[in-house]
């Protein structure tokens, strides 16, 4: 199989020629991806940052060579944090500098030199769940870890070929648990570690096989915590479960579409593209990593009845089914069987135009509130499609957002929005003025790590699901705290990725799960009754379950966000 593609992979697009202009390149390094899908590249040999938005149309730029604030020799490593600040090592400078997403400067930390916060050549960067910054020191064969502002926390590794020990480490990614992954580019291997620096696990050696190595370099991680390797003496893009089971590859050397010139970063978005830049080629591609799409409903495409990647459903009074249809910017209505009724929408910012449409809710006058991840907002239609009102913007003062997601309308008519990234829930009434609000950022009781779906039971009970701490919390109307279920896990009542949340005619609540691929059901108390669903592209499979809806008869419909369909479910307790 080596030299060919993947049967699972689909190659989707590419991007850029050498030189210096915008949207060129001289060697590109690392990726990073932030949370509205545009990609950051580092650029080695021209000294700067790009970036792009997810289809390669360039939007901005900064740096230029020197030592000063802001300037760069030979950047490598990129990283995001939880704020939308840039993260860059700063190679031949042997520093760390931060910047926000505008390429504005903050702040620095480094020297050349051996020392705790000193650096020779610093290569991978990673960003765990609390902020901290791991940092792949490659000439002193080490790991440091930092805190946001640059203060040393601690460092593991050595030169050598042990456990724990390292030749030039160069990049790493941080998985859901908080493990380590670093690619130990002169042992030709993956090395994991635990959060502190104790040795896990490895694979791989030197060849040209599977699971094997020759120069790696980049890696990526997915939602489901498996890891990508580009492997740049072989020319090819490796892939693994998070225990180092093989699972795929693709690529061969060369100058086509889906062949490479010595792979050099990666990145995989939250729609599981695998973004690739290359050494020799001075280009990105995109990779679809699963191929050709069957379809029950809907496929991936413009047309009307088509999607790409829907998001968030809501059903109506007279049964009508809406669907957010996230990266075409627009929302579709059909009827419960399926049929194009009609659409609204195109991208932009202006009044009934949007840019990443996410969670949807109906009020009792059937009119349509959709949050819109990429404008921080909330825009409301009548059921036609006519623009009514809106309000918000980003930020993380009262009636701000940061990528806000679900939605939920009480029997008041108030509008409930999972203010994503601000880790809290805001409450308006229906003209969209600021009531209340609850949650900070963590895991304990009423915090919240990645709000996403919400949904009102008839006993005015809130229901949220939390993509990050693995569970479903449960409020009364004012934020107060009243109970709580789940876990990381693939067993009965745990999750991995919790998204979608519906309620139906007797109180039962259904969950879907973006990373185990299924749909769990539940009482109102959160004791489990059963689950359904794995991944796949066949009936009863989910490729990425992202919404959840429930029809008058029972009728579970889910938004299929890697399959581009929806599906619907008759399910039996």
């Amino acid at each position: 199989m080596n030299g060919i593609y993947s049967s699972h992979v689909k190659f989707l697009r590419k991007w850029g020629v050498r030189g210096s202009g915008e949207g060129e390149f001289r060697w590109p390094q690392s990726l990073v991806i932030d949370s509205g899908g545009n990609l950051y590249v580092s650029e080695c040999s021209n000294d700067r940052i790009q970036v792009f938005d997810s289809h390669g149309r360039f939007l901005r730029k900064w740096g230029s060579k020197g030592g000063g604030n802001g300037e760069f020799i030979r950047p490598q490593g990129l990283a995001i944090d939880g704020c939308g600040n840039i993260y860059v090592s700063d190679r031949d400078n042997n520093r760390i500098q931060v910047f926000d997403e505008l390429g504005r400067f903050l702040r620095k930390w480094g020297s050349r030199g051996s020392q705790d916060g000193e650096f020779t050549w610093p290569q991978g960067l990673g960003i765990d769940s609390s902020g901290n910054v791991y940092v792949s020191d490659r000439g002193n064969d080490r790991i440091q870890v930092f805190d946001s502002h640059g203060r040393f926390l601690r460092k593991w590794g050595m030169s050598g070929g042990a456990n724990g020990q390292f030749r030039w480490p160069q990049s790493l990614v941080i998985d859901g648990s908080g493990n380590v992954y670093v690619s130990d580019q002169g042992n030709d291997r993956i090395q994991v570690f635990d959060a502190y620096g104790r040795f896990l696990r490895k694979w791989g050696e030197d060849g040209i096989g599977d699971e094997e190595f020759s120069w790696v370099q980049g890696l990526g991680i997915d939602q489901k915590d498996n890891i990508y390797v580009s492997d740049r003496g072989n020319h090819r893009v490796q892939v693994f479960d998070s225990q180092g089971n093989f699972l795929r590859k693709w690529g061969m050397r060369g100058n086509g579409d889906g062949e490479f010139s010595q792979p050099q970063g990666l990145a995989i978005d939250d729609d599981g593209n695998v973004y690739v830049s290359e050494y020799g080629n001075d280009r990105i591609q995109v990779f679809d990593p699963h191929g050709r799409f069957l379809h029950e409903w809907g496929m991936r495409g413009v047309a009307d009845g088509e999607f790409s990647q829907p998001q968030g459903l809501a059903i109506d009074a007279s049964m009508y089914l809406y669907v957010s249809d996230h990266w075409n910017d627009r929302i579709q209505v059909f009827d419960l069987q399926g049929n194009f009724l009609r659409k609204w929408g195109m991208r932009g910012s202006g009044d009934g135009e949007l840019s990443q449409p996410q969670g949807l809710a109906i009020d009792f006058y059937s009119n349509v509130y959709v949050s819109e991840y990429g404008n921080n907002r909330i825009q409301v239609f009548d059921s036609k499609g006519r623009f009514l009102r809106k309000w918000g913007r980003r930020g993380i003062g009262d009636g701000e957002f940061s990528r806000p997601q679900g939605l939920a309308i009480d029997y008041d008519g108030n509008v409930y929005v999972s203010d994503h990234w601000n880790d809290r829930i805001q409450v308006f009434d229906a003209q969209g003025r600021f009531l209340r609000k609850w949650g900070t950022r963590g895991s304990g009781d009423g915090q919240f790590s990645g709000p996403h779906s919400l949904a009102i039971d008839f006993y005015s009970n809130v229901y949220v699901s939390e993509y990050r701490n693995n569970r479903i919390q449960v409020f009364d109307t004012q934020g107060r705290f009243l109970r709580k279920w789940g876990a990381r896990g693939s067993g009965d009542g745990e999750f991995n990725q919790p998204q979608g949340l519906a309620i139906d005619g007797i109180g039962n609540v259904y969950v879907s799960e973006y990373g185990n691929d299924r749909l769990q059901l539940f009482d109102r108390n959160g004791k489990f009754l059963r689950r359904w669903g794995n991944d796949g592209i066949g009936d009863e499979q989910i490729g990425w379950s992202h919404s959840l809806a429930i029809d008058g008869d029972g009728n579970v419909y889910v938004s299929d966000h890697w399959n581009d369909r929806i599906s619907a479910f008759k399910p039996t307790v």
